[in-house]
């Protein structure tokens, strides 16, 4: 497990979720295909304000709207929410 220094949201937008999509091996891709979300990593991480814990990176494709997107679970519920149209999956 990697440790992330820093905050997870900041990781989850400087990657490109195509760029991400074209490294993936082939089961994450059917995966994708048939689920709409992969797991990509579980991350280690160190806030500036102190706070420790793990979280999960996702790579997602909107039921609604196709939108690819990465993203890491929101809230006591773990949602993913598309950043173009706000639908939200649960986990």
């Amino acid at each position: 497990m990697r440790t992330l220094h820093g905050y997870v949201s900041d990781y989850a937008r400087s990657l490109n979720p195509y760029e991400v999509y074209v490294g993936l091996n082939p089961i994450k891709k059917l995966l994708l295909k048939i689920l709409g979300v992969v797991k990509l990593e579980t991350l280690y991480v160190k806030t500036p304000v102190g706070t420790e814990g793990t979280a999960s990176i996702y790579l997602v494709k909107c039921p609604r709207c196709g939108q690819l997107y990465i993203d890491y679970p929101h809230g006591y519920t773990k949602f993913l929410q598309c950043p173009k149209c706000k639908t939200r999956i649960h986990l």
